[in-house]
């Protein structure tokens, strides 16, 4: 184990001799889902409903919102652009992230950042639901003998919510706190400091390392307090987390390198007592995890599975508790085990993995085994979603619960809505493809965008409106890939799985 430690104070804002109290109910709604008619989920003194509200934009992987302390939602953020709760662009609220991704997904009012899962989370600065620091990791790639390497610059901003009346606006944008540091691109969190008032902020290193850089946000200040070696070196995709007291941390990848388990000192900010638990890939995409609200057991998805392990075994063992039960979207996308979050509840709910209009519940998930309960696609939803938001515990050191499982969650049939149905035929041919592919339309098309399976956008043919498109896919590796085609005027975006075969 190597122990690194320096000291760099980079001042954000001056908030002397405030103390930063109890945080009550800031991630009481989860704002979600894309193509309008969005799916608020808002967990309410008595009950968890869902709302269709129209988004400023769309939310994917790099989305993060967050509530005042009275459950209101306050704004959100989706990697490009950042709107008020009137769903209004805030205020100096667009032109976050700068670079590659910026500029292949940013190119409208309503696009989503194309960053990692957990790149970008929001902080109280204060006891007064007035000054917020907006966490954001922007991503960047080189090759490697065509091999795409992500990394992750860190960054902060900071929302001043007394500005406009109440909606808000940004007051810095795009700082970098590590500055000559890159890290992974995703997979970061937060955690109290044991003093229950400033707050420890974990970044793990680039790909194919081991390396765990720790911050501490102390008095509006961000002072980066060093970085530690601890278990075996990680890969692509996954995502981290703490248990609700702040004693366990957890990384998960279904990307070679399986789960690691250690224990977490909030005084010191140092881990310890690694353990870890290889675990096959299953699915790319489909990848997510979560403690339960005790911290007793962590659950990972990992495609058409979900899992569940005793943290505290000294042996981790992963119990299979759910397997996919062929449920797919209309265009043909699975309904898997992806990003989870705990609710105000105590409860898991979770996104499926794609962006697929239906979303998963644990419903008690201190219980061992199958007993936790899961309800696959307990939610139908009418439009899709993609991630859930990733919120710390902000009650630790409050002396108010982390969750209530006595809150009801709404099952009566007008909480739940008919799948999305999709009047657009779309056809993609050949597939396997060589050279070009062919993407015909019963409606026009508005752009189309090749990913690859790291997420990374690879190909934007030439944009013009038609039904028929083509694209050169001859410079593509072979391999895997989705396309995604925007219609336009339908509002629809459809993707197609392509593979590249020679």
């Amino acid at each position: 184990m190597r122990h690194i430690y320096y000291i760099l104070p980079v001042m954000l804002i001056c908030i002397s001799g405030v103390e930063i109290l109890a945080q009550y109910r800031h991630d009481a709604q989860m704002v979600m889902g894309y193509w309008g008619n969005d799916p608020v989920l808002q967990f309410r003194p008595d009950s968890v409903q869902i709302e269709y509200q129209s988004l400023a934009f769309d939310m994917v992987g790099s989305s993060s919102n967050i509530s005042d302390k009275e459950g209101n939602l306050l704004f959100y953020y989706n990697g490009c652009s950042m709107s008020n709760a009137d769903h209004e662009i805030m205020e100096n609220g667009t032109g976050f992230n700068p670079g590659k991704d910026y500029d292949n997904f940013c190119r409208d009012s309503t696009s989503a950042y194309g960053g990692s899962d957990q790149s970008s989370l929001i902080l109280p600065l204060d006891n007064k639901d007035s000054l917020f620091m907006l966490l954001h990791i922007t991503s960047d790639y080189y090759y490697i003998k065509d091999t795409v390497n992500l990394y992750g610059i860190p960054r902060y901003s900071i929302v001043d919510m007394k500005a406009n009346s109440g909606k808000g606006r940004v007051i810095l944008k795009n700082q970098m706190y590590h500055p000559d540091t890159t890290m992974q691109p995703g997979a970061f969190t937060a955690v109290r400091h044991a003093n229950n008032r400033d707050w420890w902020i974990i970044n793990p290193d680039e790909y194919w390392s081991n390396t765990i850089y720790t911050t501490l946000l102390r008095d509006g200040a961000l002072i980066p307090t060093g970085s530690q070696d601890i278990g075996p070196k990680w890969g692509q995709y996954y995502h981290a987390g703490f248990s609700p007291d702040g004693s366990k941390y957890f990384r998960y990848s279904n990307y070679r390198s399986g789960l690691s388990v250690m224990d977490f000192d909030r005084e010191t900010g140092l881990f310890s007592h690694e353990r870890h638990l290889p675990v096959s890939q299953a699915n790319i995409f489909a990848l997510g995890g979560s403690f339960s609200p005790s911290g007793r057991y962590i659950y990972i998805g990992n495609g058409p599975y979900l899992m569940q392990i005793d943290a505290e075994a000294e042996e981790l063992v992963a119990d299979t508790i759910a397997v996919w039960d062929g449920t797919v979207a209309r265009w043909g996308q699975p309904a898997y085990f992806g990003a989870m979050q705990i609710g105000p509840d105590c409860r898991i709910y979770m996104a499926p993995g794609f962006c697929v209009p239906f979303m998963h519940v644990i419903m008690e998930p201190d219980k061992p085994g199958k007993a936790c309960d899961v309800r696959q696609h307990f939610f139908t939803l009418k439009t899709p979603i993609c991630y859930v938001p990733h919120f710390p515990n902000y009650r630790l050191g409050t002396g108010y619960p982390y969750c209530d499982p006595d809150i009801k969650v709404v099952t009566s049939t007008n909480q739940h809505v008919a799948p999305y149905s999709d009047d657009v035929a779309t056809t993609l041919y050949p597939n396997p493809a060589d050279n070009r592919v062919t993407i015909r339309s019963s409606h026009v098309i508005r752009s189309v965008s090749i990913i690859d399976m790291t997420g990374r956008t690879v190909i934007i043919p030439e944009q013009w409106p038609d039904t028929v498109w083509e694209a050169d896919v001859s410079r593509l590796p072979e391999g895997v890939y989705w396309v995604r085609i925007d219609h336009s005027g339908k509002e629809r975006t459809i993707f197609k799985k392509l593979i590249i075969l020679r």
